[in-house]
């Protein structure tokens, strides 16, 4: 039997078929823009054309809440928190329960 139901995506559903590069370094800046880490969000045009300054932006937005973010313009970037390696989706995960509880001072 198929299921013939409609299904929405979410923003993390979508990112993950759309994979990495250009796409997801623009989606980053939305990520990061509404949570007050980014001033501007790129869309993938201006990505694809500022690939350096882009790429350069968004790993400094990253890194302001502790995470490594490694841009690459075709293959999905690598995320590191705490000197391992974590998924895109981990990486949004922490970025908003950063955001929302505020930063932990040790």
């Amino acid at each position: 039997m198929k299921n013939f139901e409609k299904m929405e995506l979410d923003m993390v559903q979508l990112d993950t078929i759309n994979g990495g590069g250009i796409g997801q370094v623009a989606n980053d800046s939305k990520l990061l823009h509404d949570l007050g880490l980014n001033d501007e969000i790129l869309g993938d045009m201006y990505v694809t054309t500022h690939w350096d300054y882009c790429s350069a932006k968004i790993d400094e937005a990253w890194a302001k809440i502790g995470i490594t973010c490694v841009s690459h313009c075709i293959y999905d970037n690598e995320y590191f928190y705490q000197g391992r390696s974590i998924t895109w989706e981990d990486a949004m995960k922490i970025a908003k329960d950063l955001m929302i509880k505020g930063p932990r001072i040790a």
